[in-house]
């Protein structure tokens, strides 16, 4: 069910309008990777953690590392 809404508020254009771009549904750690970082510690906060209400719950909260400026291996 949160992850139907979430989906329909990311694709009607609702929530990113409203979060600054912001998607709700968007699976962050797997674009940080797709993007090329390689992931650190990483802790997952839900509403509980944080305070701060869904839709924008799960959170995460972490490191994460440019291969490119990590200098010579």
């Amino acid at each position: 069910m949160r992850s139907r809404i979430q989906h329909t508020l990311d694709a009607t254009g609702i929530w990113p309008w409203f979060g600054g771009g912001c998607h709700c549904f968007r699976d962050t750690l797997a674009a940080i990777e797709k993007a090329g970082f390689t992931l650190g510690h990483v802790d997952t906060l839900t509403s509980a953690d944080t305070g701060v209400p869904f839709p924008t719950a799960p959170q995460v909260l972490g490191t994460a590392t440019c291969p490119e400026l990590q200098g010579p291996s």
